[in-house]
């Protein structure tokens, strides 16, 4: 955005330069074949590049406008409280105060009104060629340096906030990185504990008792699988008897 503000300023001095060749041309210090450039004459040379800058300008000063719009308050009045005066003609000294962005597209206005005149009309006094020429120093070029003056502000504030975005972010992740790690420590020592109590329970048993338990548990199973084997050939037995007595029947 400082190119772009940057640019609007040279377009304003590139308008002041225009007006200062017409007015030399109409009081006849400049002649006509004086300069040449693209083997153009003096003065259709200044209309066309009038007609090329004042489009430059209108683009660099509708972009400048819509930025300033979007910064704070604070600066936006800052900046529109810097009034630009104005003087309207050479006849009196009559003035109207706009902000920079209504002086350049005023001066922008007079020089589009100047880019179709014909060679003729320089001869004479112009009301628009007066116009940019009393108007684009002075206070004009003042209030354009405020805008790179604003757009620090704005920069140094964009830093500013994205700075502070940044160590809250960074506070928050740490903060969350510690709940996070303390919560770890906690299951750690939770399992442990568990894993102490384990062991603890483990070595109070006594050898003796555990193998006497582990024989007793084995003569049970064994027990119940005697248990099952022969019952299983009772209920064998039983149903082989069973079809002979209804033979002999």
């Amino acid at each position: 955005m400082l190119n772009i503000a940057s640019f609007r300023l040279n377009r304003l001095l590139e308008f002041k330069r225009m007006s200062i060749i017409m007015l030399l041309y109409r009081n006849e210090i400049f002649d006509n074949n004086r300069w040449w450039m693209y083997d153009i004459p003096l003065i259709p040379n200044a209309i066309w590049v009038a007609g090329s800058e004042q489009r430059d300008l209108l683009s660099a000063n509708t972009q400048l406008r819509q930025y300033i719009n979007g910064t704070e308050t604070k600066l936006q009045q800052e900046f529109f409280d810097n009034l630009v005066p104005m003087k309207l003609s050479n006849d009196n000294d009559d003035l109207m105060y706009l902000n920079t962005f209504d002086a350049a597209n005023e001066l922008i206005t007079r020089m589009a009104h100047v880019s179709k005149l014909k060679n003729a009309a320089f001869t004479t006094n112009n009301s628009d060629v007066d116009f940019v020429y009393n108007n684009i120093l002075d206070e004009m070029l003042l209030s354009s340096e405020d805008i790179y003056s604003i757009l620090v502000q704005d920069n140094n504030q964009n830093i500013t906030k994205t700075r502070n975005i940044g160590i809250a972010l960074m506070i928050t992740v740490l903060i969350i990185g510690f709940v996070l790690f303390w919560f770890f420590i906690l299951r750690l020592r939770a399992s442990w504990k568990f894993r102490d109590d384990l062991l603890s329970i483990f070595l109070r048993l006594d050898e003796n008792s555990i193998n006497q338990n582990i024989s007793k548990v084995k003569n049970l199973i064994n027990s119940l699988t005697l248990s099952n084997i022969q019952l299983n050939d009772f209920r064998t037995r039983d149903l082989d008897t069973e079809p002979r007595s209804k033979t002999k029947k």
